[in-house]
C-alpha cells in the first residue's frame, strides 16, 4: 500500500472514531464537489501527472536508464 493510501486510511479511521462524525453528509459533500467542473478538471490535471510520472518511469525501467534527478 502506498504512503497516501495508509494516510487516507488512517484519515477514515480518525474520523470513523470522532462523536459527532456522520459519513452520510461527508458522501454527500463529496457528491457535490465531485460533480464541480473545477473539481473535475483538477482531478483530470492529477490523473495526468501521475500517468505521465508512471510512463516516465516505465520508460526508464524498460531501457535501463538512471533515475530522473
Amino acid at each position: 500500500m502506498t504512503p497516501t493510501m495508509l494516510a487516507a486510511r488512517r484519515l477514515a479511521r480518525t474520523l470513523a472514531q470522532s462523536r459527532g462524525f456522520d459519513a452520510e453528509r461527508l458522501l454527500s459533500l463529496v457528491r457535490r464537489l465531485l460533480q464541480e467542473p473545477k473539481a473535475q478538471d483538477l482531478g483530470l490535471g492529477i490523473a495526468a501527472d501521475i500517468s505521465e510520472r508512471f510512463v516516465s518511469r516505465l520508460i526508464r525501467s524498460i531501457f535501463q536508464l538512471p533515475e530522473a534527478v
